[in-house]
């Protein structure tokens, strides 16, 4: 009986032992496999329903009465690599002009001969609309703002651009990859990308300029920055920064969540991407330029948006709010200047990182009578050549 209880009692330690090497193995082979392949969406194959939804892209788009915008429609679905996964919300505020109109079915008429700048109508359901009287625009942050609060529904990644934007071929699997290479490979647990985007031209041209744009200028600002520059670097790095660009910004969905983006903030044009900046900034986000340009724009001067009817500030002048927009711009300068009255607001910044840190790491200095007194040329070499650069291979790229 004794012999019998040994053997048993041998047995179970043998089997234990076996079962415990057997996880350990499957432990390091699928540690191994996360740390190669850092994107389970983009793996070969369909997935169910429940990963698709984690794993989709939300592109928000406001549009104020831009006729290109039903062609950034046809290169978001027919340049991705994965379009199945891919939703679009856009806030259009046009006026009764159809060609204004960016929808699927404006877009397919106008196309109808030419099949690869139509988008299949199986994706109709996956653009979600605003709608109001191009008169009732109040700005884009105004809209952005309604696009996340009404259109966005979940999707794990988010992708902010303008209604002019060209994409290039697999730009989903580009960004998801570039976006995971920073969180798992480099140790960043919330990053965005985000820059403004090169020129549309250059993009139709295919010219090669193995650069990439870095956003660490500023150009305009009284008490707080209000326009940002970006300067040309050699490609193949994540630049460190501490802007970000509204026509260009790619991130997880969950940022939008956890920030608080004031709605009472009508008729702000200037001061938008500042306030995006630096909510990013203290609520824990780190912000990094793109390594390869995956997206284009469609830049207009001054002369051509109002020739073109697409300048909304000119546009609605007269119509728009003045009481409204001067008690706004107020309230921004009070959120981006004010510590204290920016922790205890209804719409409040983050509490991982101070206002006060976001003007000492960028070197602005919201005292003072002169731009100059406020950014200099040795602000802008220390934000532009002193902080590290993270490396990705080009390899990466699809």
């Amino acid at each position: 009986m004794k012999y019998s209880s040994e053997i048993f009692i041998t047995f179970i330690i043998v089997f234990t032992s076996f079962v415990s090497v057997g996880m350990l193995y499957l432990y390091i082979v699928r540690f191994s496999h996360s740390k190669q392949n850092y994107i389970p969406m983009f793996r070969e194959g369909m997935i169910n329903q429940s990963e698709a939804k984690l794993d989709s892209i939300f592109v928000s788009i406001p549009s104020y009465r831009d006729k290109d915008c039903k062609t950034t429609l046809a290169t978001l679905f027919n340049k991705a690599k994965y379009p199945q996964r891919i939703y679009i919300g856009v806030f259009m505020q046009n006026s009764g002009n159809s060609e204004e109109q960016c929808t699927l079915e404006n877009l397919n008429a106008s196309n109808a001969s030419n099949d690869s700048k139509s988008i299949p109508t199986a994706y109709k359901d996956h653009i979600r609309y605003l709608h109001t009287d191009y008169q009732n625009a109040k700005g884009p942050l105004y809209a952005r703002k309604q696009i996340i609060d009404k259109l966005y529904r979940g999707e794990k990644y988010f992708l902010m651009i303008d209604a002019h934007t060209e994409m290039i071929d697999r730009w989903d699997a580009n960004l998801v990859r570039m976006l995971e290479t920073l969180k798992i490979k480099h140790g960043i647990k919330k990053p965005i990308i985000s820059s403004y985007p090169d020129k549309m031209d250059e993009y139709h041209k295919r010219e090669s300029t193995n650069t990439t744009n870095v956003m660490c200028n500023i150009k305009k600002g009284h008490v707080y920055p209000v326009m940002m520059g970006a300067i040309k670097k050699p490609e193949g790095y994540f630049y460190k920064q501490f802007m970000m660009g509204g026509n260009g910004t790619f991130t997880y969905g969950s940022f939008f969540k956890e920030i608080h983006i004031d709605p009472t903030l009508e008729y702000v044009f200037n001061g938008e991407e500042f306030y995006f900046a630096a909510l990013a900034y203290t609520n824990g986000w780190d912000i990094y330029s793109f390594p390869y340009n995956c997206l284009y724009h469609m830049y207009r001067t001054n002369e051509k948006k109002t020739d073109e009817k697409l300048d909304w500030y000119a546009d609605s002048k007269g119509v728009r709010d003045m009481n409204k927009e001067r008690a706004s711009h107020l309230l921004l300068k009070r959120i981006l200047t004010d510590e204290r009255f920016a922790r205890q607001h209804t719409y409040p910044m983050g509490v991982k990182r101070s206002l006060s840190s976001l003007y000492k790491e960028i070197g602005f200095e919201p005292k003072g009578q002169k731009f100059e007194e406020h950014w200099t040329s040795k602000s802008t070499n220390r934000l532009c050549n002193e902080y590290p650069k993270l490396v990705y291979d080009k390899t990466n790229m699809e």
